[in-house]
């Protein structure tokens, strides 16, 4: 099943619908974010979320409820507030780790040469804490975050330099495991396969 992998091989995963399945314990935090810090309530779409970078989603959010633009202290503020507020709903959410991902990961762990890493639009901090849920964020030792920057194209540029690194080898090869067409666009700008 697993042939096509080559020796010094990063196998980078998007996480919300491709891992795992949150219950839509984010867009619940980033609605209370909005609603604690500035009163202000208004449900997100899974289409205004998906494939985005957090970063990108409290911007949108910002402009779409209050008008004008997040500028840094307000979205270090939606950031915190939002992370503290996750924590709660992840607890509470209907979580899932979705069919064959625990064995795939357990699997492709154990191919000397091939390292797992995340490439996804979550905060780092988020990112884990997702995972921590499911425990499976043993699997995953770098990666590019929401949180190194709000382009897909540049997060998943950042992943694959840094599991080049972590490899040891800088021509090492990749593959980004997405579930939209965002995942798949930046795993191509990035010069890795997808899926």
């Amino acid at each position: 099943m697993l042939e096509w992998l080559a020796m010094k091989t990063i196998v980078l995963f998007d996480i919300d619908g491709t891992l795992i399945n949150t219950g839509g314990a984010g867009m619940r935090s980033v609605a209370r974010a909005f609603e604690k810090l500035y009163g202000v309530t208004g449900d997100l779409e899974l289409d205004q979320v998906a494939g985005r970078t957090d970063p990108a989603i409290f911007r949108n959010k910002y402009r779409q409820l209050l008008g004008g633009e997040c500028v840094a202290g307000e979205l270090h503020a939606l950031t915190t507030t939002y992370l503290e507020i996750l924590v709660d709903e992840l607890d509470s959410a209907e979580y899932r780790i979705l069919p064959g991902v625990e064995e795939l990961l357990a699997k492709l762990s154990e191919i000397p040469g091939v390292v797992l890493g995340l490439a996804t639009g979550n905060l780092e901090r988020g990112a884990f804490l997702k995972l921590r849920r499911g425990q499976i964020d043993q699997y995953f030792k770098f990666g590019g975050y929401g949180s190194d920057s709000e382009s897909r194209d540049e997060l998943t540029r950042l992943a694959v330099d840094r599991g080049r690194h972590q490899i040891g080898d800088e021509a090492a090869k990749a593959v980004v495991i997405g579930d939209t067409r965002h995942d798949i666009e930046s795993g191509k700008a990035a010069g890795a396969r997808t899926l």
